[in-house]
């Protein structure tokens, strides 16, 4: 994993502001709803847009399994 997730408070693991980045053939820093990665139809994340953020867990996963390079953290 590209990131140590003992360094993330647990208070912010617990908001739904999750987004990764990394993915294939996709700029390099591209913020993506996790959720949409692990359905296989990728979909931009967005700032300002929380419906297309998802839950740190979701973000994780997808780090995990080979389909993102790392997570981020959107605010409004």
């Amino acid at each position: 994993m590209t990131f140590f997730e003992e360094n993330i408070p647990t208070m912010i693991k617990q908001h739904n502001n999750w987004v990764v980045w990394g993915i294939d053939d996709a700029p390099l820093k591209a913020p993506y709803n996790p959720t949409s990665i692990l359905s296989g139809r990728p979909q931009n994340a967005k700032a300002g847009v929380p419906f297309t953020w998802s839950n740190y867990n979701t973000a994780v996963e997808c780090v995990k399994r080979g389909l993102a390079s790392g997570i981020g953290y959107k605010t409004d």
